[in-house]
């Protein structure tokens, strides 16, 4: 009575339908799963704090240390988690700065363990004019959470900050801090 193609959408529309649930379910079954990462940061220096030659804005180049556990955040949805360090402070310029200093990208759980020594940061910690002198900045260790199925959102988890003041003059050695 139904031709080929009409149970073939039948079949499909079924098994489209079927997918979209259990992926729902997957996403589901993972909001309640505790997850209990542990991280310390800190920043071991300032090897660097200079007014950029071509640029005129202040330039800063810093060194870190980090240890951080995240095998917690990982579960059958995660896909990969993205971490990363970020400086935040206020200029005259503007209200809200803030800059990625460092990054990294984890796809599995064996990745998630990590111990960081006076690592240097990856991107340029550049401000957009000489307004960085005498700011206080916080270093924040962060993760966002990116799941196979479900709210691919901007769910940013902040491990723990470091609050720093720049010194009010320039300098070419490095600025070494005993914690």
């Amino acid at each position: 009575m139904y031709s080929f193609w009409t149970r073939l959408n039948a079949v499909v529309c079924y098994a489209v339908v079927l997918l979209a649930v259990l992926s729902m379910l997957n996403m589901a079954t993972t909001l309640w799963l505790p997850a209990h990462p542990t991280a310390f940061f800190r920043i071991a220096s300032i090897d660097t704090f200079v007014m950029h030659p071509g640029m005129g804005a202040d330039y800063a180049a810093i060194s870190f240390d980090l240890a951080a556990d995240l095998r917690s955040l990982f579960n059958w949805n995660t896909k990969q988690l993205f971490v990363f360090i970020t400086a935040e402070y206020e200029t005259p310029r503007n209200k809200i700065n803030q800059v990625v200093l460092w990054d990294r990208i984890i796809e599995t759980e064996e990745e998630a363990i990590f111990d960081l020594t006076t690592e240097r940061i990856e991107y340029a910690f550049l401000d957009q004019g000489p307004d960085l002198r005498g700011r206080k900045v916080t270093f924040s260790l962060n993760w966002d959470v990116n799941p196979i199925v479900g709210k691919l959102g901007l769910s940013q988890h902040t491990a723990n900050s470091t609050v720093f003041v720049f010194p009010k003059s320039y300098f070419n050695r490095p600025l070494v801090f005993d914690h």
